[in-house]
């Protein structure tokens, strides 16, 4: 059986992001697991919150948030300024001509984008950021098979 629309989008994105200058080949989907300083900087895709709506029969339209996680460790005065670059990357690459998300997108939505830093109490010598960059992205199925894009 053919994977859910979701998952055909969050492995398209890892296809897509993948090769970018901050991150390279660190690119996973959906990773819960620790993420240790030998994964890092990377990117971790999510595709978590999804409503749909009764497109034109016989298609549902989905509307859902791509997340592009990014996590990195640098030196407390640098880590701001290094999430500030991964987010360059992404923002550049999401709305490039050559990606194309395998086609599945009908939307790309402009971000919203979330930054944690750790706490100065701490300690950490190389400390570690997470910025999360959430597109909004309409995709289409049709209503009988979550699994066919449309």
């Amino acid at each position: 059986m053919a994977a859910h629309i979701r998952t055909q989008v969050r492995k398209a994105a890892v296809v897509d992001f993948t090769g970018l200058t901050t991150t390279g080949g660190k690119v996973f989907t959906g990773r819960i697991a620790a993420i240790g300083k030998d994964d890092m900087p990377c990117l971790n895709i999510l595709l978590l919150d999804e409503d749909s709506a009764w497109d034109s029969a016989p298609n549902m339209a989905r509307n859902g948030r791509l997340i592009v996680e990014g996590r990195l460790q640098a030196k407390p005065d640098e880590l701001l300024d290094k999430l500030d670059q991964i987010a360059a990357e992404v923002e550049a690459r999401a709305y490039d001509q050559s990606t194309t998300f395998n086609g599945l997108l009908q939307n790309i939505g402009t971000p919203t984008t979330q930054i944690d830093l750790p706490e100065p109490s701490e300690g950490n010598a190389r400390p570690t950021g997470v910025i999360r960059i959430l597109f909004p992205v309409t995709y289409r199925t049709a209503y009988t098979d979550p699994t066919t894009p449309v």
